[in-house]
């Protein structure tokens, strides 16, 4: 008995070291974290981009509405904005810097829209502990790679969704073979056999079709997941802050299904990790759980459309106010414009340069 409970206590004592570790060094991340972001502010960005990545980044903008006034490709790359819009991206996340460059692209001239942004700017300019603790969550939501998120979605929304009665098949299969065993041995591990052979083919032929839209909808569910938390950060008296604030909030509402079921999808296999892993992947191939979640979140996402999209861009327009603040302060002289709308057409500028 006494041995018993040394070998309880031990386990009970190396649970509780592991858990402590994990604290620390979640803690320590975010630690790291917050230091790299506030030394960031107002410094020019340090990302690095390969061969493709600016591309990948225009297909938000390039695969959005056509309507409105928008630089054409001419004129963009003759004005080297390519060069501005790296000098401005401040963003921590894929669906901020896709929105900064489709707002370069697409200017608005809409006062209220305009002086919306600029409120935003200013406060996230003059508040910085708001600021850092916004941008240390959508840190964490991060960056997608080789692919543009408005590529994912576009894809992952566009698949048409398939049956599930080929699953319920394989674990009703398999089931049925183990009962078997009980009543006639030889007849149920000769059916059970073929039934373990048959759920692993379809497994893995099925799951080869979709495991490239799990990335997807594991970015997505980071999306929903931090952005409830962002939902929930305080605006202080900034009103249009709020607004975007409540408006997150009512787009992650509509997501939380995603953000709870997505745990099961896995891009690549733990065989060889630890025990619980390896008894995870074996219940994933032979009940084919992963394939019956995804038809489920795959539904959630295609019925709610409207709402994946305008995550994705309410998370952007806050990235966006943060860049333009920041471009902002790495500046040596800004100067917010004042439009009219006389109908003439001039310009006029006071210390300009070029």
């Amino acid at each position: 008995m006494e041995e018993y409970k040394f070998w309880i206590a031990a386990a009970v004592c190396m649970l509780f070291v592991i858990a402590v570790s994990c604290i620390r060094n979640m803690r320590e991340r975010k630690r790291k974290l917050r230091e790299r972001i506030e030394k960031l502010w107002g410094e020019l960005p340090d990302r690095e981009y390969r061969d493709g990545d600016l591309e990948a980044i225009s297909h938000y903008f390039r695969n959005g509405k056509k309507d409105g006034f928008q630089i054409d490709d001419i004129t963009w790359n003759d004005l080297d904005l390519d060069r501005l819009f790296v000098q401005m991206n401040h963003t921590w996340t894929s669906a901020g810097e896709e929105y900064l460059y489709q707002t370069l692209r697409t200017p608005s001239f809409s006062q209220e829209e305009l002086a919306h942004r600029d409120a935003l700017a200013d406060y996230f300019a003059s508040h910085k502990e708001e600021r850092e603790n916004l941008q240390l969550l959508l840190a964490q939501i991060g960056r997608t790679k080789r692919l543009s998120i408005s590529d994912y979605l576009d894809r992952v929304t566009g698949l048409s969704t398939e049956s599930s009665i080929l699953h319920y098949l394989c674990i009703f299969l398999l089931l049925a073979s183990l009962v078997l065993i009980f009543v006639v041995p030889s007849a149920g591990v000769f059916a059970l056999i073929l039934v373990v052979a048959f759920n692993i083919l379809t497994y893995y032929r099925d799951k080869a079709k979709v495991e490239p839209y799990f990335i997807c909808l594991e970015y997505l569910a980071r999306m929903v997941r931090f952005g409830e938390k962002i939902a929930v950060l305080s605006a202080g008296d900034c009103t249009e802050l709020q607004e975007e604030y409540d408006r997150l909030k009512r787009l992650t509402a509509r997501l939380v299904k995603v953000r709870r079921g997505v745990g099961m999808l896995k891009t690549t296999s733990g065989m060889g990790g630890n025990p619980m892993q390896i008894v995870e992947d074996y219940l994933m191939i032979l009940l084919h759980l992963d394939l019956l979640r995804f038809n489920s979140l795959l539904c959630v996402v295609q019925e709610n459309r409207p709402a994946v999209y305008g995550l994705l861009e309410q998370i952007g327009r806050l990235e966006l106010a943060l860049a333009t603040a920041s471009y902002r302060e790495m500046m040596p002289l800004t100067a917010v414009p004042e439009l009219w709308s006389d109908n003439r057409t001039h310009l006029r500028a006071e210390k300009l340069y070029h």
